[in-house]
């Protein structure tokens, strides 16, 4: 998995999960942890290093322990260059 920095750092970029990119915010909102260098369990969640709060990748970055926190998920759209 390969993370980067992107918009003032205010956005990071998923890759390697499920052959994807994926675009989320970089702060946790429930209490602000820098989720940079934050476990992915499952090939699909991100994982808040603060409370453990996990928030799915698959489904807008919804959180499965309080569904009115969000990381605001963007799936990013690979071009092919020919």
């Amino acid at each position: 998995m390969i993370m980067e920095l992107q918009n003032q750092e205010k956005r990071i970029i998923i890759s390697n999960i499920d052959n994807n990119e994926y675009e989320i915010d970089r702060y946790c909102p429930h209490t602000g942890a820098d989720l940079k260098d934050t476990p992915i369990t499952d090939c699909r969640y991100v994982v808040c290093p603060r409370h453990g709060w996990k928030f799915d990748l698959f489904n807008k970055g919804i959180c499965k322990e309080s569904h009115d926190a969000t990381i605001n998920v963007i799936k990013c759209i690979k071009k092919n260059i020919i």
